[in-house]
């Protein structure tokens, strides 16, 4: 361990219970590599949830990250003629679903949208965060993520990735670094001529437009008011205006919101996560909002729903992939065999 990082470890690390015995710890390749990216995958999966990187490895591979996504402005911009693009919605720690989403991306060589909630009830964030952010670091290009409400520290505090963080290290600095890091995450994408991608909902395009997205310092905790609450807390409802939520952050919002923010953007729908739904994929507001969900097995018996979005010779079409959990102790170890 450097010895800056050694430092750093024992002097910010808030003291607490020990880690589970049984965890291993092991180094990450530096710098990162493709190759390290299957070496990581393996190990993890080796592992069954007793092997995770050492806590100067993910340290450093969370602090990297938050370089590469600290560049990025608020709402970052795809063009789908450049190739296809897989949107992924809320993963809650289920680390063998995310593995099958992203061999189907690379199966097209697409790039991975991940629109939030990555964290949090299912006790497997971390796994999920190694992989992604080492492929961030690997190739940029293909790793695009939005946060989520769950992105903060006040969800993680309640539910689970706080908990998840201290049994596995007994440290509190990865999950400090990891709060840093959310802080970093750009808040939507705008997949050109095609769709709004963000995690709750839009901004109210009646007294918000883009540029007043692009200015808002989105390094801050998750607010619960104003235009990025709206984007990271809000969901859709049958009539029109908006309304306060159920959830006491973002509002409800309708059809007439949806059609607005498509008018200003020139995109045909809204793509969102937020909540479950029972096929992973949802339609409201005439087709011009769609909800994914990529958990599957939440309610327990939901699907997860995947949207991929490529150039065709007619235009643009989005395509719903659809799965159902990924279950048992060989789980993931099915699908290293495709990773591999």
């Amino acid at each position: 361990m450097s010895q800056r990082l050694l430092d750093e470890t024992q002097s910010q690390a808030t003291p607490l219970e020990a880690p589970d015995k049984q965890v291993k710890y092991f180094s990450l390749q530096w710098p990162p590599t493709a190759s390290g990216v299957k070496e990581l995958v393996t190990a993890l999966i080796d592992g069954q949830g007793f092997a995770l990187p050492d806590i100067e490895s993910l340290v450093r591979l969370i602090r990297r990250a938050r370089t590469i996504l600290d560049r990025r402005s608020n709402v970052v911009t795809l063009d789908p003629s450049e190739g296809p693009i897989a949107v992924i919605g809320d993963l809650h720690g289920q680390f063998p679903d995310f593995l099958r989403y992203m061999v189907a991306a690379d199966e097209e060589d697409a790039v991975m949208l991940i629109n939030g909630d990555i964290v949090d009830r299912d006790p497997f964030s971390l796994e999920i965060l190694a992989v992604l952010l080492y492929r961030l670091v690997v190739d940029p290009r293909k790793v695009m993520i939005n946060r989520g409400n769950h992105e903060s520290g006040k969800c993680t505090a309640r539910y689970g990735f706080q908990r998840e963080v201290r049994a596995r290290y007994g440290s509190d600095l990865v999950y400090e670094e990891s709060l840093s890091l959310f802080q970093s995450i750009p808040i939507a994408t705008i997949v050109h001529g095609t769709a709004l991608v963000v995690h709750g909902g839009p901004w109210n395009p009646a007294t918000v437009d883009l540029q007043t997205i692009q200015d808002l310092d989105r390094h801050v905790d998750c607010p619960t008011t104003g235009p990025m609450a709206d984007m990271l807390w809000s969901d859709p409802m049958p009539t029109d205006g908006t309304q306060p939520s159920a959830r006491a952050a973002g509002v409800m919002y309708g059809p007439d919101v949806s059609a607005g923010v498509c008018r200003q953007l020139g995109v045909k729908g809204i793509i969102r996560s937020h909540q479950v739904t029972p096929e992973g994929l949802s339609t409201v507001h005439e087709g011009l909002t769609t909800t994914v969900f990529s958990a599957p097995g939440r309610l327990p018996w939901n699907r997860g729903g995947v949207v991929m979005i490529r150039q065709t010779g007619d235009g643009v079409e989005a395509q719903p992939l659809l799965f159902k959990r990924t279950q048992g102790p060989d789980a993931a170890r099915t699908v290293q065999c495709c990773v591999m």
